[in-house]
């Protein structure tokens, strides 16, 4: 085992060790509001962790979490390292040829997408679509 898995290993016996001990407390706090506890934090990273594994994409491999800050991206960036694999978070504020190129750039084996962030994907695959046949 290299050094970096096994201090990510610890880090995830560290987090599993809080939600058991203190699982009703607050892990996250979004905008002052929200809340979101270590039980729930967990249970949400598991599930990730488990869709990743399912869809079969590979330990080691590098993903894209293209979310804003929220919830989703902390469970997302969990998830992903739960499963093994390695992430690029994107900002869907980004400019669209920033995400274009950092998309090229990583040449992700998985694109994880949030319910709000799927739209915007496909619309700049659409939009990209759109500029290549009017150049033609």
């Amino acid at each position: 085992m290299r050094a970096s898995e096994a201090l990510l290993e610890q880090m995830f016996d560290l987090f599993e060790r809080q939600a058991a001990t203190t699982p009703e407390a607050v892990a996250l706090r979004f905008e002052d509001a929200a809340r979101m506890t270590y039980r729930q934090l967990a249970r949400r990273a598991r599930e990730a962790a488990n869709r990743l594994v399912a869809a079969r994409v590979p330990i080691g491999g590098m993903a894209v979490l293209f979310a804003p800050r929220s919830f989703e991206l902390i469970t997302g960036m969990l998830g992903l390292m739960l499963a093994g694999s390695a992430y690029v978070p994107v900002d869907p504020t980004y400019p669209q040829k920033r995400i274009e190129w950092m998309l090229e750039d990583v040449d992700p084996t998985a694109i994880l997408l949030t319910a709000t962030t799927r739209p915007s994907l496909c619309l700049l695959y659409t939009s990209d679509a759109a500029d290549e046949e009017d150049s033609v």
